[in-house]
């Protein structure tokens, strides 16, 4: 961070299909997708299919997990908690523009993201990862409480396994 105070109107709102533009631009974005699943830059057909991933995937659980984050009232990045094939297990993400990178938002929204899930199933397993070449997103995780699990090598990358374990407990 560069010691600016933290934004105090950051706000996380259900991901939803009115959020498009701005997850193309998210997803469009080569610094963005570098550290992520995402293999290339997503184009319009791309995002379109990604999203309609995420609202299916919304539509089945009983209250949101996967936020649109804004800044200001504007869109700023997405983060949340996918629910994956294991039976009460989600994967910790957050992803934002450039343009508010260090000012302390990805630790913000993913604590945001993080505890929306744990109010609503506090007995999830949570897991991260993170690129070992993005010290940034290794800080965030330890930061919450996250354990490393474990180093694999991914889209020619080393990429650090992280798990918040049930009652683990969420940390500032």
């Amino acid at each position: 961070m560069d010691g600016r105070p933290l934004p105090a109107n950051l706000s996380l709102e259900p991901l939803t299909a009115a959020h498009r533009e701005g997850l193309a631009a998210l997803w469009g974005d080569e610094r963005v997708i570098r550290y992520t699943a995402i293999a290339s830059p997503c184009g319009a057909a791309e995002t379109e299919a990604r999203l309609a991933q995420y609202l299916t995937a919304q539509a089945a659980l009983p209250r949101p997990t996967v936020f649109a984050v804004t800044l200001d009232g504007r869109f700023c990045g997405a983060a949340g908690c996918l629910k994956t094939e294991r039976e009460n297990t989600f994967g910790l993400f957050y992803q934002l523009l450039p343009e508010v990178w260090g000012r302390g938002i990805g630790m913000l929204s993913a604590r945001m993201a993080l505890a929306a899930l744990l109010r609503q199933r506090p007995q999830a397993l949570v897991l991260a990862d993170a690129a070992v070449e993005n010290p940034a997103s290794v800080r965030i995780l330890k930061r919450l409480g996250f354990e490393r699990t474990g180093v694999r090598r991914e889209r020619g990358m080393e990429v650090c396994g992280f798990q918040l374990a049930p009652d683990g407990g969420l940390r500032a």
